[in-house]
């Protein structure tokens, strides 16, 4: 009994700290996911974008969204995730579609060091991991611009960037609140929708450059 007595005592001792530590979690989620909604309001009628309002109550309200166009691409901005785990991520939708997937990833201490692409960039590959299927499609579509982009992204982050399925997705940590960073993602964004319709156009007249 005396056991169960102190069992107890401990029990109703912390479950108010338990309780109190959810409440400070969840409001400084609130405060922070207000925090974006304002930035890319505010963001996007000075930069003339299409802004999604959020909709639903918390904790399940949805995250805001950017949207615009640039030519015949598409671009959309939205935060992903919840709490710490919450990702910011520009989708980019070129017109033209490439045949496979090239992946890229800021290397960590916890990544094993695969066999490096040949991209002519030795200060990229130390810095990125890539993966690209088939074999030449990461350096047609990394090209200066982009792989100097991402150099310049990075920042310590953990930031990816994704083609397949012909779109073409860039991810970083948090729900970004910085109008400089918004702006370099959207140039990033713009140079990998560029490279991408080179490659595309390039694959399409091959047949008739090689005939």
């Amino acid at each position: 009994m005396g056991y169960d007595l102190l069992a107890g005592l401990l029990f109703a001792g912390l479950l108010p700290m338990v309780i109190l530590g959810f409440v400070v979690s969840w409001a400084l989620t609130r405060r922070d996911r207000e925090e974006v909604e304002r930035t890319w309001r505010r963001y996007a009628a000075q930069r003339g974008l299409t802004f999604t309002e959020p909709e639903g109550v918390w904790p399940n309200r949805t995250s805001p969204v950017l949207t615009w166009t640039g030519g015949d691409v598409a671009f959309r901005l939205e935060a992903l995730g919840r709490e710490t785990h919450t990702r910011t991520r520009l989708t980019v939708r070129p017109r033209g579609k490439l045949l496979g997937r090239v992946s890229v990833a800021a290397r960590t201490h916890a990544v094993a060091a695969a066999r490096p692409i040949d991209l002519g960039d030795a200060t990229f590959v130390a810095a990125y991991r890539v993966l690209e299927q088939p074999e030449g499609l990461a350096r047609r579509v990394l090209g200066d611009e982009v792989r100097r982009g991402l150099l310049a992204f990075r920042q310590g982050d953990s930031v990816t960037l994704g083609y397949r399925r012909g779109q073409a997705l860039l991810e970083w940590p948090g729900g970004e609140r910085s109008d400089a960073r918004l702006d370099e993602a959207r140039r990033l964004g713009t140079a990998v929708a560029e490279a991408l319709e080179r490659a595309f156009l390039s694959a399409r007249s091959a047949p008739r450059d090689a005939a």
